[in-house]
């Protein structure tokens, strides 16, 4: 039996995702109370069929898939994360994932410091 072996790669292309209501980077749970909104900055590499991950790791980890087609392409994406997620804890980190075909490229992370 073969295995072939792929490599996942950090892609120096891809912008860091943001929580539109931290304060830099700390994220006041007042601030997030109603939910958080996660930014991923336009993907210029992205093409129609590819498949975005979204994902924060807080209390818990929370994650959402979506498909690229003509309309979302070129555009900034938000996703609307619930409170819970910051509701415990003292940090949370953000990142995302293209995958194109068999390859998939990562985001770099952004922590963030969780207060009351």
């Amino acid at each position: 039996m073969t295995y072939e072996l792929k490599e996942n790669r950090l892609d120096s292309e891809l912008l860091a995702p943001a929580i539109l209501q931290a304060d830099g980077s700390v994220i006041y749970r007042e601030a997030v109370k109603n939910g958080g909104t996660l930014r991923v900055p336009v993907i210029s590499q992205a093409q129609a069929g590819d498949t975005l991950t979204v994902q924060l790791k807080a209390n818990g980890t929370w994650s959402s898939d979506v498909l690229f087609t003509e309309v979302n392409l070129g555009e900034a994406l938000d996703f609307n994360v619930r409170y819970q997620s910051f509701s415990e804890g003292n940090s949370a980190v953000a990142s995302y994932s293209l995958k194109q075909g068999a390859d998939r490229f990562f985001s770099p992370e952004r922590s963030y410091d969780l207060k009351d």
